[in-house]
């Protein structure tokens, strides 16, 4: 059973392209775009498409992805060796650009963001929202169906109606980053579970799903897929080891 419910992230903040070129003079643009992903052969497939406006010739060099991984407390990485093209087409007043990059992902059983940025001739990157109706997030959240995106402490919040609603708060000290600002009704959180929403009050649950594009206020910010409590019912990190490189090429043979 799948079902939805609204988002917030706390790592990124909405900001606007813009650039000044030349001495004395300046013109500002407008880059709105957001990156979606899709699990491939061990791959991770991510594809950035969105709109210019206003473009400016040489403004934009090309793209690149900064990985972040979701559970493990580690720097995010721009993946600099695999830069994505920008190709903008004139649409009148503005362009479209669309171009699609393959990457291997260290792990196969951690979650990853994958956040754009236009990167500048000089090097310098600016930052791309979406932009789309009400939802800015940028980002592509993997959900290749083996790491939950989510980890936290099951909470009883409201009541409305007939219904009781509960909210999952996330293990943010152990680095799980991604969460969620709506709640799970009752009958959804206990159906995704598999046992009583109200014996998981407190306990540590790992959330599975992927994220949703394009929604309006109140629209879902996230379609979950599981719910499950965790192996040791703590709010821990996703255990690493370390392995070598030939390991992590012998995971997607």
């Amino acid at each position: 059973m799948r079902i939805n419910i609204a988002c917030g992230v706390a790592v990124l903040t909405v900001v606007l392209a813009a650039s000044t070129l030349g001495a004395g003079r300046s013109r500002a643009s407008q880059l709105a775009a957001a990156a979606e992903v899709e699990c491939l052969d061990g791959a991770h497939v991510v594809t950035v498409a969105g709109s210019y406006f206003a473009p400016v010739a040489g403004e934009y060099d090309h793209l690149v992805l900064r990985r972040e991984a979701i559970g493990i407390c580690e720097p995010a990485v721009y993946l600099e060796d695999t830069p994505l093209p920008f190709e903008p087409v004139d649409e009148g007043g503005y362009s479209r650009f669309s171009s699609t990059v393959a990457v291997i992902p260290p792990r196969d059983d951690v979650a990853y963001r994958y956040v754009p940025f236009a990167v500048r001739p000089d090097g310098s990157r600016q930052f791309i929202s979406h932009s789309c109706d009400a939802d800015f997030r940028s980002y592509a959240l993997t959900h290749c169906g083996t790491a939950p995106f989510l980890r936290g402490r099951v909470n009883f919040t409201i009541v409305g109606g007939p219904q009781f609603f509960f909210g999952i708060v996330p293990c943010e000290a152990d680095c799980w980053t991604e969460f969620m600002s709506g709640q799970l009704g009752e009958s959804e959180l206990t159906a995704l579970a598999g046992e009583s929403a109200f014996g998981l009050i407190g306990q540590v649950v790992d959330v599975y799903g992927r994220r949703t594009y394009c929604g309006m206020p109140g629209d879902p910010g996230f379609i979950i897929t599981g719910v499950e409590r965790t192996v040791d019912g703590a709010c821990g990190p996703v255990p690493v080891e370390a392995a070598g490189w030939g390991h992590v090429k012998a995971m997607y043979r």
